[in-house]
C-alpha cells in the first residue's frame, strides 16, 4: 500500500509516516521539543554541548623530527575525544612518516590515530570525528610524531574532559 501524498504547501506540523498520523501545530499549541524515552538504565550522552563541570579541551602540537604531547588527560579525569585532525608536509625530497597515538600512563602505546607515510614534497591530511565522544582515561597522552627534518606533522584534538 503506497504512503498518502500530502500537500506539504498547507501541512503545518511534522509530516507523518506511513501509518502514522501527524503532529498538529496551531498558534495555540506551538511544537516547542518532542521528547524521546530513554533505554532502562542508560546513562545520558552529551550532545552539542559540554555538560555541567567539564573543561572544554582544543589543542594543538607541532612536530619536527621529534615526538610532541598534545594532551595528558588530568589526573581524576575521562578526556571524551570528539574529534582530530593530523597534517603533514615535508619539504625534502623522500618521504617520511607522521603519525598521533595514545599512550597509557606507563607509556605502552594503546593505539595509532593515524600513521601517514608522506610522499617527498608534498602534504597529507585526514580527520576523524566521533559521533560517540572517544573516552581517554587519565594519565594517557596524546601525541604527535614526525620523524625526519625538514618534516612538519601538526596534530589537533577536540573534547571535553569530565
Amino acid at each position: 500500500m503506497p504512503a498518502k501524498e500530502y500537500n506539504e504547501v498547507k501541512m503545518r506540523g511534522i509530516l507523518p509516516s506511513e501509518g502514522m498520523n501527524p503532529i498538529p501545530v496551531t498558534e495555540s499549541a506551538p511544537l516547542t521539543s518532542i521528547q524521546v524515552e530513554p533505554k532502562p538504565n542508560a546513562t545520558p550522552i552529551p550532545v552539542g554541548k559540554i555538560p555541567d563541570g567539564g573543561t572544554q579541551i582544543a589543542k594543538y602540537a607541532f612536530a619536527v623530527n621529534n615526538t610532541v604531547n598534545i594532551h595528558t588527560v588530568t589526573a581524576g579525569k575521562i578526556l571524551y575525544l570528539n574529534a582530530l585532525i593530523l597534517s603533514c608536509y615535508t619539504a625534502q625530497p623522500a618521504s617520511f612518516i607522521g603519525y598521533m597515538t595514545v599512550h597509557d600512563e606507563l607509556d605502552n602505546l594503546q593505539y595509532y590515530f593515524f600513521l601517514f607515510r608522506c610522499p617527498g614534497d608534498g602534504c597529507v591530511n585526514g580527520s576523524l570525528g566521533f559521533p560517540f565522544p572517544l573516552e581517554i582515561p587519565e594519565g594517557w597522552r596524546i601525541n604527535v610524531l614526525s620523524n625526519a627534518a625538514l618534516s612538519y606533522s601538526t596534530g589537533f584534538i577536540h573534547g571535553y574532559e569530565l
